[in-house]
């Protein structure tokens, strides 16, 4: 499994849509998301427009980004350039991706994919890593990076590549993962008990830790325009599931039939959200669901 901010946190196509793998109950109200060919698939974001971004593992171990627009249309995978592993998150209105890629060095940078093709390459001045998740319609990215020390710390960069460091008061860790229009940020603390947190945080700089109820470890992926956010959570039996968070504060939970593991990744702003789970089989496949 590519590890995702949840696991980071812990340590420190055409995409065919409702293709049923052997095993897995047919579950209503839900898109099933794999790369023909690929041994595992990871959708991670979805902007208003219909288009999905992710990345998939090929049979030669390798990963790729990918995006498609709509359920029907053309699948685009991509790398960037002098990567040896590339990895999509987030895309906003313009059709602008960003993510991480792994160089030959082995060393970790984020970047911004612009819809003709071209890339940048983001790194946080002094880090050891950086990753980007998300992106909104103006511009302005989040993400995390690992400092000289070996900690880590969210960001959040304007168009221009001004960098914010973003710190929870008394974390230990911080990463960002997600950013709507209004400049609302969410992703996930460690406090000083090991125990992980979600959190939003308004423009404004109000902060509010999100966690799901008697769960001993909440990850907050993704807000869209509504205030709605999404992302996964840690049982006391080790199992991931999702969940969504109005932004009145109620919960729902869920789970896909028959899989191992589900996790919410991202949120337009019909509330529609794509994810990742594993079936039975520790097979990983994206999912997006209806509503």
């Amino acid at each position: 499994m590519r590890p995702t901010v949840l696991w980071f946190l812990v340590l420190s196509v055409g995409v065919v849509l409702g293709s049923i793998r052997p095993g897995l109950a047919q579950y209503a109200g839900i898109s099933l998301i794999d790369v023909p060919g690929a041994v595992g698939t990871y959708a991670f974001g979805m902007n208003d427009a219909g288009e999905i971004v992710g990345h998939y593992q090929a049979t030669d171990n390798r990963w790729h980004g990918f995006s498609r627009m709509g359920v029907g249309g053309p699948l685009t995978t991509f790398d960037a350039p002098e990567a040896v592993a590339t990895y999509a998150h987030g895309v906003n209105a313009a059709g602008e991706i960003v993510g991480d890629f792994v160089d030959s060095a082995k060393n970790t940078h984020g970047y911004l994919r612009n819809p003709d093709g071209t890339v940048v390459t983001i790194d946080v001045a002094g880090a050891r890593a950086s990753r980007a998740f998300g992106i909104n319609k103006a511009g302005e990215i989040v993400g995390y990076f690992v400092d000289a020390a070996g900690k880590t710390h969210g960001f959040a960069r304007t168009p221009d590549g001004a960098v914010t460091a973003l710190d929870v008061p008394a974390a230990m860790i911080t990463s960002a993962a997600g950013v709507n229009d209004g400049g609302d940020i969410v992703g996930s603390f460690v406090d000083t008990s090991y125990v992980v947190h979600g959190y939003m945080r308004t423009r404004a700089g109000r902060l509010t830790t999100i966690d799901v109820q008697g769960q001993p470890h909440t990850d907050a992926a993704a807000i869209n325009n509504r205030g709605d956010v999404v992302g996964a959570y840690l049982d006391s039996a080790t199992d991931w599931h999702a969940f969504s968070r109005t932004r009145l504060g109620a919960v729902t939970t869920f789970s896909l039939p028959a899989s191992v593991a589900t996790i919410g990744c991202g949120v337009n702003s019909a509330g529609r959200m794509i994810g990742e789970f594993e079936d039975s089989s520790a097979m990983w496949h994206g999912f997006l669901t209806d509503r």
